[in-house]
C-alpha cells in the first residue's frame, strides 16, 4: 500500500507448497524451466495505483492494481470473462481495480491495504464468479500471521524457484509482497514499516541475452509509467522499467516492541529501477510470493 513517492473459505481443487529445489526445475514434469523469461512484460498491462479516478484510496490500491495487471495477462490468454464490461480495455481494467478492492473481494483497507489471506481468497472468489475455476494456490513467505491460506501453513522463506516454475505456465499469475523496513533497536535488526504488492512478469535477465539469477521483472503499480515506452528492439531499456534485483540479507526482524520475531536467513532484499525508496526506511525485503493457477477451460 506504499504511496507514490518516486518516479513517474472457497473451494480450490489443489493447494500446494513448493520446496527448495533448483529454480529451473519444474515441480510437475521434471523438465527444466527456461533460465530467463520476459515475454509477459510486453503482454501485461501497466496500471498506476495513483490515477485520479481512484481518489485518496489510490495510495492503498497496490494490491488490487497488481491483481488487475496480473489478470490482464490471463484476459489475453484465454480467460476474457475476467474483464468487466466497459468501453475499452484500459477503462475496464480501472473498473476491475475498484471492483477487486471492494469488500466483495479483496476488502482493501484505506490504511492497511490488502493482506495476503484477503488477496488469496478475494481472487478465488472473483475468478469463480467470472465462471472459471482455480486449480491451485501457492504461497511462501515469512509473516506467520499471513502464511495460512485455506488453513495450511507454507514455508516461511520466499522461494524464488516458484517464480520460474509458475510463470512457465500461461494459466498462472504471480504476485509479490514486499515490505519496507527501518533499522531496529540493535545492529542487524529491522522493523517492518509498510508493505507493497507488485506483479511479477519475468525473471533472470536484464535484456542483454545472458541469464542473471538475481533479477526479477515486475510491474510496480506505485510507479507512473512513461508517456513513451522504449521500443521492443531496445530490450535492455524496456526491461529496465521492470528491473528488480535480489540480494541476500541477514539479520533479525523485530516487532514494534523490539522483540525478535523472525530470522532473515534465506531472505532477500529487493532494489533496482522498478523499486523506489520510501522516506524513513532503510531497505525493502521480499515478504512473500503468491501464485494463482486457473484450471484449463472446459
Amino acid at each position: 500500500m506504499v504511496p507514490h513517492l518516486g518516479r513517474i473459505g472457497f473451494m480450490v481443487s489443489a493447494v500446494f507448497a513448493l520446496g527448495s529445489r533448483s529454480p529451473g526445475q519444474s515441480p510437475s514434469s521434471g523438465e527444466q524451466t527456461p533460465p530467463f523469461s520476459y515475454a509477459r512484460t510486453f503482454s501485461t498491462y501497466y496500471l498506476y495505483q495513483g490515477v485520479v479516478d481512484y481518489g485518496t484510496m489510490g495510495q492503498s490500491y497496490c494490491g488490487p492494481t497488481s491483481a488487475a495487471m496480473a489478470f490482464s495477462w490471463l484476459i489475453g490468454h484465454g480467460y476474457p470473462k475476467l474483464l468487466p464490461s466497459g468501453t475499452g480495455t484500459i477503462d475496464s481494467l480501472h473498473v476491475l481495480v475498484k471492483t477487486l478492492a471492494s469488500s466483495d473481494y479483496l476488502g482493501t483497507d484505506p490504511v492497511d491495504g490488502t493482506t495476503t489471506p484477503a488477496m488469496a481468497t478475494g481472487l478465488v472468489r472473483y475468478i469463480t464468479q467470472a465462471g472459471y475455476q482455480v486449480e491451485s494456490l501457492g504461497y511462501s513467505g515469512w509473516r506467520a500471521n499471513e502464511a495460512t491460506i485455506h488453513g495450511k501453513v507454507y514455508g516461511k522463506v520466499p522461494l524464488f524457484g516458484m517464480i520460474a516454475d509458475q510463470l512457465a505456465n500461461p494459466r498462472t499469475v504471480v504476485l509479490l509482497n514486499m515490505g519496507y523496513y527501518t533499522k531496529g533497536s540493535t545492529p542487524g535488526t529491522y522493523r517492518r514499516m509498510v508493505g507493497h504488492w507488485v506483479t511479477v512478469v519475468g525473471y533472470g535477465t536484464t535484456g542483454d541475452g545472458r541469464a542473471d539469477p538475481s533479477v526479477i521483472l515486475i510491474h510496480n503499480p506505485g510507479i507512473a509509467t512513461p508517456k513513451t515506452f522504449p521500443s521492443k528492439s531496445n530490450l535492455v531499456a524496456r526491461l529496465n522499467l521492470d528491473l528488480a534485483r535480489l540480494t541476500p540479507v541477514n539479520g533479525v526482524i523485530q516487532n514494534s516492541s523490539g522483540r525478535a520475531i523472525c530470522s532473515m536467513s534465506g531472505m532477500y532484499a529487493i532494489d533496482g529501477s522498478a523499486i523506489y525508496p520510501v522516506k524513513g526506511t532503510d531497505l525493502a525485503i521480499v515478504d512473500g510470493i503468491l501464485s494463482v493457477t486457473l484450471a484449463p477451460r472446459s
